[in-house]
């Protein structure tokens, strides 16, 4: 058994991905449990969680996996809805000075959505850049 007293982050992501693998393997909630000292309940809530991140994960676009949570989350707040992941021609659209309008968005973001877009084949305007 391992110590998981004082896991950081990494760890526990790591962790529990292997809890989600070990599960769809066929390992039973009670040998996962024994591995890594945790009751069968706990290690059913983890295995859960990873399900779910994993089922929405694979329903997300392209142009969605390539974005940091901080980036999507601006766009989907300016613009209304997480639509705007299966329009990105619309995001293409706009300058480097509309982007840089977007509330809470960074020079950072918006060159990793103007790097999304251009590998997706998209032209973007990066005048003002």
């Amino acid at each position: 058994m391992t110590d998981y007293g004082f896991m950081n982050k990494s760890t526990t992501d790591k962790r529990n991905h292997e809890i989600y693998r070990m599960r769809k393997a066929g390992m039973t909630l009670e040998e996962i449990g024994e591995k890594y000292g945790l009751t069968r309940e706990r290690i059913r809530q983890l295995y859960e969680s990873q399900r779910k991140k994993h089922e929405t994960i694979n329903t997300w676009t392209a142009f969605r996996k390539m974005l940091s949570t901080r980036s999507q989350k601006c766009l989907i707040t300016h613009f209304g809805g997480e639509d705007i992941f299966t329009h990105p021609e619309e995001i293409a659209s706009k300058s480097y000075t509309e982007l840089l309008r977007i509330k809470n968005i960074g020079k950072k973001s918006i060159k990793e959505i103007i790097d999304a877009l251009k590998e997706l084949g998209y032209k973007v305007d990066i005048s003002g850049m």
